[in-house]
């Protein structure tokens, strides 16, 4: 397997048929993302791969290409959620010992 620099982390440029890193699915064009659980960009990938030995096996996290990054997220407002538990009038008695365990409090009797 062969790698290229990509816009912020290595491509797989080729990988051998008959390859390991092929058996497990891992194609050109793809952008790898981490080495062993260590996350991967342009700047760490030579100083991680030195860190292995010729000949070690490694487990390699790839994103196919057009993938979004599985880490990354869309940030958007907080809802002003507000959440209340309310007795039902017609709760059963198991329903009445969940709340009570729950909120360790007394059932509130109807008025």
């Amino acid at each position: 397997m062969t790698t290229r620099p990509g816009a912020e982390r290595p491509i797989v440029a080729t990988v051998t048929e008959s390859s390991p890193a092929f058996q497990d699915g891992i194609y050109p064009e793809d952008e790898l993302v981490a080495i062993d659980g260590a996350r991967i960009d342009n700047a760490n990938f030579s100083s991680v791969l030195k860190e292995r030995k010729p000949g070690a096996k490694a487990a390699l996290g790839a994103l196919p290409p057009g993938t979004p990054d599985r880490n990354g997220a869309d940030l958007g407002r907080r809802e002003n959620v507000t959440l209340a538990i309310v007795p039902r009038k017609d709760a059963s008695a198991r329903e009445r010992a969940v709340y009570e365990d729950w909120l360790k409090a007394r059932w509130k009797k109807e008025s």
